[in-house]
């Protein structure tokens, strides 16, 4: 950009007046946008640009184009300074494409090491994350040993208690019936003690004999050791029944339920699940390795490839200084020639003047007649002589204008030129007085069709909000005083539209009063109508008004919190308010105090609205 100073023209084609499009008379000439192409959008763009320029085959009739058609003339002959510069570039042994291609075999390197970085990254990840799997099956293997043996162990104690119980219950069977004897015995005792203790309460009617008193004695005694043998089997047998019951709980709440969770941790641990996920996991990591040898494979490729690109570019490297050189002989050469060449231009400069003067002559001959072609065989004398001639007899007309056909041919097609164009003016006159009469027209329609509107909108509001009253508002026009809507069939000029009036009337009579006759509240009834009556025709999405209701007497004030709470489904509301009737239609209320010379505001509740207006009432 620094190299290219220059400034940049934009041109909006919404804006833009194309010139008139213009011919040129001179045949040695012709328009620049005849031989242009473009796009017809970009119609307007090239004849605001190039609409007055002219090709011409020479200075002369440039300069006579432009002086007499006011054409900016240009020709097809170029500057003589500068360098001109040619020659074939052959792109396969360019060097700046090699030193492309080598930057892009450098990124490609670099974007492989970064993947076999990332490669290597992840391989370690996953050796990491196959040891870490490979510890986690080995402590699982190990848990599930463990629970092997503490299971083995536990079917071993249950089966050591079963046999002790089967034990026990076989022999608690036939102290079980020693039991029964002895409590058989124990009762035939006892009836005997009982037969014994009667027979002691009543009178021996003769002595017992030696003999029944030592079978006495030796029952007594054999009672009493029953009875020490009877206490030894029934605490033996309450011990018994002790044990068992403590083996039956021992084996229903602790071994049984040790079984159950050792049989549900071997069945929630699948050695098998977690050797597959390993293998996977094996299976990917050989995966990785393999891309990661792929990727080392190419590496080593482009490293080869890169190799080859250095030598070559070095190769290249040489044959450049090479042409470097001969580029240095030929700029010597050049040199030279342009030593040559300039002598050559200096020539040439020389006989483009002697060539220029020569034409001028000419032209200041004038147009040559169509006989002049009859003295090319003359020699030069005989043409002195013709001319020695010819100006004895011209003497005869000095006073004659040689340019007046001429003039004529051009003031002639001037003329046509600026009728052609006084025509294009007058019909682009009537085409904006056709759209100026156009838009009039929509403009009055548009103001019509909202005054109508709103003046509808007015009186069905003003009803509402004055139900004895009625209104209606009037367009004023400067010629009349007032004008009801529909009352002039012709449309008049939007000038003469000067404003909108309003007539209303309170108690329901046809005597009307306008705005100037109005008290404060009713002025203020009256806006708001008019407010209204416009949000009906034009919504906006919110409000905001600023005790509108203090002017108003209790009964519009409920007037107007109703119409607001109608019109409040199409739109927002905001209003302050220091009444409490405004407050029975809100659906949300703010108070605002003045603490510490400061205004802050709080959402608060209804009642506690309707607090705050009846207390600023009280003290107001």
């Amino acid at each position: 950009a620094q190299r290219m100073m220059g400034e940049v023209n934009f041109f909006p084609i919404n804006r833009l007046i194309a010139k008139p499009r213009k011919e040129t008379i001179d045949s040695e000439g012709r328009p620049l946008l005849d031989s242009l192409q473009y796009q017809e959008i970009f119609d307007v763009v090239f004849r605001h640009v190039f609409g007055g320029t002219a090709i011409v085959r020479n200075m002369e009739a440039g300069n006579r184009i432009a002086k007499n058609e006011g054409f900016d003339c240009v020709t097809f002959d170029v500057s003589r300074r500068g360098a001109m510069t040619g020659g074939y570039l052959d792109v396969k042994r360019s060097r700046l494409e090699l030193q492309s291609t080598v930057r892009k075999l450098l990124e490609q390197k670099q974007d492989i090491e970064e993947a076999l970085e990332n490669a290597i990254r992840k391989n370690n990840e996953k050796t990491a994350e196959v040891e870490r799997l490979r510890m986690e099956a080995d402590a699982l293997e190990r848990e599930v040993a463990s629970l092997r043996n503490e299971h083995n162990i536990a079917s071993e104690k249950k089966r050591y208690l079963s046999q002790q119980l089967q034990q026990s219950m076989k022999s608690r069977e036939p102290k079980v019936a020693q039991c029964v004897t002895l409590k058989n015995r124990i009762r035939e005792m006892q009836a005997n003690k009982e037969s014994l203790q009667r027979q002691l309460g009543t009178p021996l009617l003769s002595q017992i004999s030696p003999e029944e008193q030592t079978m006495l004695q030796e029952l007594q005694a054999e009672v009493k050791e029953k009875k020490v043998r009877l206490e030894e089997v029934t605490k033996q047998r309450a011990k018994l029944e002790s044990v068992k019951h403590r083996l039956e709980n021992q084996l229903s709440t602790n071994l049984l339920r040790k079984r159950e969770s050792l049989q549900a941790k071997i069945q929630d641990i699948s050695v098998d699940e977690k050797r597959n996920n390993l293998q996977a996991e094996m299976a990917e990591l050989k995966s990785v390795n393999h891309r990661l040898s792929e990727i080392m494979t190419r590496l080593a490729d482009l490293e080869e490839h890169l190799i080859e690109y250095e030598e070559s570019q070095e190769k290249l490297t040489r044959e450049l200084e090479d042409c470097q050189e001969q580029q240095k002989d030929l700029e010597a050469q050049v040199a030279e020639f342009s030593k040559q060449a300039d002598l050559i231009c200096t020539k040439q400069s020389a006989m483009q003047a002697k060539r220029e003067e020569s034409m001028k002559k000419i032209r200041e001959l004038g147009s040559l007649p169509m006989e002049s072609k009859t003295y090319e065989s003359y020699s030069l004398k005989q043409l002195d002589k013709k001319l020695s001639e010819a100006l004895e007899q011209l003497k005869k007309y000095e006073n004659v204008n040689k340019k007046a056909l001429d003039q004529y041919v051009q003031a002639s097609s001037r003329k046509e030129e600026l009728t052609k164009r006084m025509d294009e003016h007058k019909a682009n006159l009537k085409s904006i007085n056709d759209l100026v009469t156009v838009l009039d027209h929509r403009k009055y329609e548009a103001i019509q069709l909202t005054f109508k509107q709103v003046s509808k909108n007015f009186q069905s509001v003003f009803q509402k909000l004055v139900p004895g009253g009625y209104g209606n508002l009037v367009m004023r026009v400067s010629h009349d005083e007032d004008s009801e809507p529909g009352d002039r069939p012709n449309l008049p000029p939007i000038e003469t539209f000067t404003g909108v009036g309003i007539k209303v009337s309170f108690t329901g009579t046809t005597e009307t009063r306008e705005m100037q006759q109005l008290s404060g509240g009713q002025k203020s009834l009256v806006a708001l109508a008019l407010i209204f009556a416009i949000q009906k025709c034009d919504p906006a999405p919110f409000y905001l008004f600023d005790e509108i209701d203090a002017a108003l007497d209790a009964q519009h004030r409920k007037a107007v919190a109703d119409m607001i709470h109608e019109l409040s489904e199409n739109a927002q509301f905001i209003t302050t308010t220091f009444r409490a009737e405004l407050l029975g239609t809100a659906e949300k209320y703010f108070g605002v105090r003045f603490r510490n010379k400061v205004s802050h505001i709080d959402v608060v509740t209804k009642e506690q609205a309707y607090d705050f207006v009846e207390d600023d009432q009280t003290h107001g």
